[in-house]
């Protein structure tokens, strides 16, 4: 639960800077941010802990860059939702988030593997 805990407010440390630096600056606009991390956060890592607990499928790359996918998606929309304007934009913002923060979960829990 820690974890878990741990990697929400990592994401949300993560993403809600980076979204700002992409121009996201509104009180509305830095708040779908946190939200959307906050809803796709728990799921994502329920998703893999439950996975790996009961042997259900193989964590490896390939799986977690599905799981990453579906969080970008998911993310996009909610921007898309929350905030209305430009799709691309909140496209490209919600990939950009999701691959800073993966990538600092990689090197900070899996330091071996990059």
């Amino acid at each position: 639960m820690i974890l878990l805990l741990t990697g929400l407010i990592l994401t949300v440390s993560i993403e809600t800077p980076t979204a700002w630096f992409f121009g996201y600056r509104s009180r509305n606009e830095i708040a779908a941010v946190a939200l959307a991390s906050v809803v796709t956060n728990p799921p994502l890592n329920y998703i893999i802990a439950v996975c790996a607990t009961f042997d259900l499928v193989k964590i490896d790359f390939t799986f977690i860059l599905a799981l990453e996918a579906a969080v970008v998606a998911v993310e996009w929309r909610i921007l898309l939702y929350a905030l209305g304007g430009d799709s691309r934009r909140h496209f490209k913002t919600s990939l950009i988030m999701n691959a800073i923060s993966f990538l600092f979960g990689l090197w900070l829990f899996h330091p071996h593997s990059v």
